[in-house]
């Protein structure tokens, strides 16, 4: 018999049963949605931990901080004279909420921007076009905070406005003294390594946060173990010289089991799809015994049957596959902002929260979805394959007797989840 009209009759049978092929194509689009949002989450996680350490850190290979979170502006002098370290900048890097952004965190950061050439090259090698000599004035004057244009422009904000700054209990005003659009050329990894970052001469910031002649850190690129000795030696006590990439890593691994726990969820909800797939797909061949005892009396083989069963699951599989794409795409920009929160809140603050989505998640999301209903349906396949004609069709005994009592064992599944 051709393979040809058994798949047709195939398809006829669930398009005469639309329920139960929705239900099909929504466990597919279920497991794959939540592959696809949690890796979009961990993909996302992982841009912006990079993103936001290369704007606060940049090329420093090491840091000098303070127990108490800061530490003597002196201590810079002294890396300066005494040890003659060119390569150190001072910094102030503290979290602000701006009311005008519903509260969201920033963090002030505040540099000398004639220290900063060996690690935020400002302001001389901003390509700002026409607002490079006014950004250059701001830096000098200590006029005002530097904020990225495209987040100003998404609050409604421009070059002279004020900002209203949280600072715990207490609330500063400061004024925008310029904006700002960071390229790849400026040092940064692209203008969103800068979203979350408000810029200040380093005296501004000291008012600002009232923090006198102290600051929050001593970035250092040195060259050499001998320098990161006389550096230690220098130190007084509640002073520590740390290494910036074995800080980030150390932050990096306490996060990832958190992901951990993301990838687990996600094959939590992949494993509820599988089940929603088997269980339609064996419903399905159960309410199809007798058409499928009819078409191996016509003379259809085993090979028939299972090639027919698979034909018409795999078709619904890409149906339920692109669904769950962009319900994933949907699902994932929501769980960026708040795995993001989570992860700023428990490990690192995250200046930037931006949404990646990368054609390698959608590739998996689509083939884990594939390979699941694949493997779901091999099992109910085989078996409508693997039985006499005669047996499919007289119907089963047990499933005689779960017919008639089908109305209470609906009755008691109701019960059950509520």
């Amino acid at each position: 018999m051709a393979l040809g009209p058994i798949i047709r009759t195939c398809f006829r049978s669930g398009k005469a049963h639309p329920l139960r092929t929705a239900l099909m194509i929504f466990g597919i689009g279920l497991g794959v949605a939540g592959v696809v949002a949690i890796d979009i989450a961990k993909t996302s996680v992982d841009k912006s931990f990079e993103l936001s350490a290369a704007a606060l850190t940049t090329r420093a290979t090491h840091q000098v901080m303070g127990h108490d979170f800061t530490v003597p502006q002196s201590v810079f002098v002294q890396i300066r004279t005494e040890l003659g370290i060119g390569k150190s900048a001072p910094v102030i890097s503290r979290l602000v909420r701006l009311e005008q952004a519903r509260g969201r965190t920033f963090t002030l950061m505040g540099v000398d921007p004639f220290s900063e050439t060996h690690f935020r090259p400002l302001p001389d090698h901003l390509k700002t076009g026409k607002n490079q000599e006014h950004i250059r004035q701001v830096f000098n004057r200590g006029s005002g905070v530097i904020m990225d244009k495209s987040v100003a422009l998404s609050l409604g904000l421009e070059a002279g406005d004020d900002l209203v700054l949280a600072l715990g209990e207490n609330k500063k005003e400061v004024t925008i003294g310029a904006l700002m659009d960071l390229n790849e050329k400026a040092g940064f990894s692209g203008s969103a390594a800068f979203e979350g970052i408000l810029l200040a001469d380093i005296s501004l910031a000291q008012e600002i946060l009232e923090m006198g002649d102290r600051i929050t850190r001593i970035d250092l690129a040195l060259g050499s173990p001998q320098e990161a000795s006389q550096v230690s030696g220098l130190l007084k006590q509640g002073l520590v010289l740390v290494e910036t990439g074995s800080r980030n890593q150390t932050i990096r691994g306490l996060s990832a089991s958190f992901e951990a726990s993301l990838t687990a969820f996600s094959m939590l909800v992949l494993f509820m799809g599988l089940f929603l797939i088997y269980n339609t797909v064996s419903f399905s061949m159960a309410r199809r015994r007798k058409l499928n005892g009819i078409f191996r009396a016509l003379g259809a083989g085993k090979r028939d049957i299972f090639l027919a069963v698979l034909t018409e699951v795999m078709t619904y599989a890409l149906a339920g596959s692109a669904l769950g794409i962009v319900l994933g795409i949907a699902m994932g920009k929501g769980a960026v902002h708040a795995v993001c929160a989570t992860v700023s809140d428990m490990y690192y603050t995250l200046t930037v929260n931006q949404t990646h989505i990368t054609f390698l998640t959608l590739v998996k999301g689509a083939g884990v979805g594939i390979a699941a209903t694949l493997l779901s349906s091999v099992i109910p396949a085989l078996d409508a394959a693997g039985s006499p004609p005669v047996t499919l069709m007289q119907a089963s005994t047990p499933h005689s007797t779960l017919a008639r009592a089908k109305a209470w064992l609906a009755l008691a599944g109701v019960l059950t989840m509520a």
